[in-house]
């Protein structure tokens, strides 16, 4: 409906006007946990923040909505803060990480969580709307920072989709060969 409405200034307004209130008052609920969960140092799931179920998402629709609103400022500093490191069990992980694998199976494969690098559920979508703001000139505190190439990413050209944090006790070594 909102790119409909790009067309049709007049269309759908009654419609998008609901659809806007009940937007706003749910993101603020979310921003409100995320900030409390970050605050804490505890980890995300990727609903909170994804482009397909999670403030991403959201974020990308109120792009779309003239004028931009508080509460697309609000999902961007929320953005902004998630890129930042925290410490897990000691060690830093980016602000992103989740527990488990992105399968959500217990395959052992992450025992450590996971740092996911895709558009649809990882970190891609959130610096992927940081960016397209920053180019329609909608600019927080710390963004220009959290989406400059590499300060968040690793880097390099055959980087996973996906990465798991390292072992944080040494393998054992077969000395038997």
């Amino acid at each position: 409906m909102a790119a409909a409405t790009r067309a049709n200034p007049s269309a759908y307004q009654h419609a998008l006007s609901i659809l806007d209130n009940s937007i706003d008052s749910t993101v603020l609920q979310r921003i409100s946990a995320a900030h409390v969960r970050l605050d804490q140092a505890q980890i995300p799931v990727p609903a909170e923040f994804d482009t397909i179920r999670g403030l991403t998402g959201y974020g990308t629709y109120l792009l779309h909505r003239p004028p931009h609103s508080d509460t697309l400022r609000a999902i961007l500093c929320y953005l902004v803060r998630l890129v930042e490191p925290i410490a897990i069990d000691g060690h830093p992980v980016p602000g992103w990480w989740c527990q488990g694998s992105p399968s959500k199976r217990l395959d052992g494969q992450f025992p450590h969580g996971h740092s996911n690098h895709e558009v649809a559920h990882g970190i891609g979508g959130p610096l992927a709307l940081l960016s397209l703001a920053a180019i329609q000139g909608i600019q927080v505190a710390g963004q220009p920072t959290a989406i400059q190439p590499g300060s968040s990413l690793p880097r390099g050209t055959d980087v996973p989709c996906v990465t798991a944090r390292p072992q944080t006790e040494p393998r054992r070594q077969d000395r038997s060969l």
